[in-house]
């Protein structure tokens, strides 16, 4: 489908060019399929970082980013990084349609997990009376017919 190559497109590389081992788009490989491998930690890629099979799924054959690098990665990103990574999310949706669906219908599915203390991005949902950290999908809808 080219969405690691779209989203690397999409997104500004200011790195000085000269001094980078990893491109971009190998970066965002490497985070996102070891996201879907169920890696969520950056630490996880001290170990990730030498696996043969996802140095073969970055087209990579050195060894892959640090966790530092990767750190670095999302330090970078800001709003207009997120619009336009959702811009490409949704124009692959549209590509995906020979005609335009008569209603799009968004589904917000929260999870809630209770917390116990005073952890980062917490907050009270007053619905199930407690601190939580609810973690969903969001969209951006935009008019595209």
């Amino acid at each position: 489908m080219g969405l690691t190559q779209a989203v690397a497109r999409a997104m500004v590389d200011s790195r000085r060019q000269a001094s980078c081992d990893h491109s971009l788009l190998e970066l965002l490989r490497q985070r996102v399929y070891a996201l879907a491998l169920g890696y969520e930690d950056l630490n996880d890629h001290h170990e990730l970082r030498n696996d043969l099979a996802l140095q073969t799924a970055t087209s990579r054959v050195e060894t892959l980013a640090s966790p530092a690098t990767l750190c670095r990665l999302e330090h970078r990103t800001n709003r207009d990084t997120a619009v336009a990574i959702h811009e490409v999310l949704f124009d692959q949706f549209v590509k995906a349609h020979d005609k335009p669906p008569r209603r799009l219908i968004l589904d917000f599915d929260a999870t809630d997990t209770p917390l116990h203390g005073d952890q980062e991005g917490r907050f009270f949902h007053g619905y199930y009376d407690h601190y939580c950290s609810c973690r969903f999908m969001s969209f951006v809808v935009a008019t595209c017919w």
